[in-house]
């Protein structure tokens, strides 16, 4: 992600349109400090990967698409506990499970090849088959999408 830095003197409406084109546009909005959401607390040792779902997906519904999850600064011990189980709770294979579902693509959890976080999506498919799976898992995870999705042929 680029960032711009603009001089104090410099906030003007003219300066933020010239610097417009070097931003990042991203598909809904960035939340850049989450404690918590929906009731799920992110500074919680005990937090879950079906509670960060939870709190993940109703930020979702509210237009936000990327988020910074936050640690409120406390004893290093508690410190660690929660960044601990905020990164397992991230790092569990739900969304591969949610998009199999969902949607009959199979993707690979990136804790399977050494790579927490992440998705593997097979190319080896034709190209009409890897697109036709790259809309069917843009379907799945847009909220605004129509509520029935046709499969087939």
């Amino acid at each position: 992600m680029a960032f711009i830095e603009l001089p104090t003197a410099d906030l003007t409406a003219s300066t933020f349109k010239s610097k417009a084109n070097k931003w990042v546009e991203t598909p809904g909005l960035v939340d850049l400090q989450v404690n918590g959401f929906a009731g799920v607390d992110f500074n919680s040792p005990g937090l879950t990967s079906d509670s960060l779902q939870l709190s993940l997906e109703a930020m979702l519904a509210t237009g936000v698409t990327a988020c910074l999850p936050t640690i409120i600064t406390g004893s290093e011990t508690h410190l660690l506990t929660c960044l601990s189980a905020l990164e397992k709770a991230r790092n569990s294979s739900r969304l591969a499970k949610f998009i199999l579902d969902k949607v009959r693509v199979l993707t690979m959890p990136g804790v399977e090849f050494g790579m927490e976080g992440y998705l593997r999506i097979s190319f080896c498919g034709s190209i009409k088959d890897i697109i036709d799976g790259i809309e069917r898992i843009k379907w799945a995870l847009d909220p605004n999408s129509p509520n029935e999705l046709y499969i087939g042929e």
